[in-house]
């Protein structure tokens, strides 16, 4: 039973757990409603918000395609960004429009949730 879950979790099909699942139950199929004040956000665009959904789905397709914990939503020291959201987020050194693994530091987490 063990090798039938891994082979069905590492199936392309499986990404639609992110799509049905996870979307839902992290709200992030909300995003195209957001409109953030300008005010207080004056660099967020629908790029960025793009950036925002596609962070926290690649998370999620990750965990599950390598198999890590789910501990790893609450305290992990890493996450998935373009050099937009990086920028927006503080985090230097992410360049191009694609996401991708990027390891955090303590002190780039503390500037990434003031954010």
């Amino acid at each position: 039973m063990q090798a039938q879950i891994k082979r069905m979790l590492a199936d392309p099909k499986a990404h639609a757990l992110t799509e049905n699942f996870a979307a839902q139950w992290l709200q992030i199929r909300r995003l195209p409603e957001a409109r953030p004040s300008t005010d207080f956000f004056p660099t967020f665009t629908s790029d960025l918000k793009d950036a925002m959904y596609a962070e926290t789905a690649t998370f999620f397709d990750k965990m599950r395609e390598e198999d890590k914990s789910t501990l790893d939503l609450l305290d992990a020291n890493y996450t998935y960004l373009n050099e937009e959201l990086a920028k927006h987020y503080g985090i230097p050194g992410v360049t191009g429009p694609q996401m991708r693994l990027v390891q955090l530091r303590p002190e780039t987490i503390v500037a990434a949730c003031s954010a």
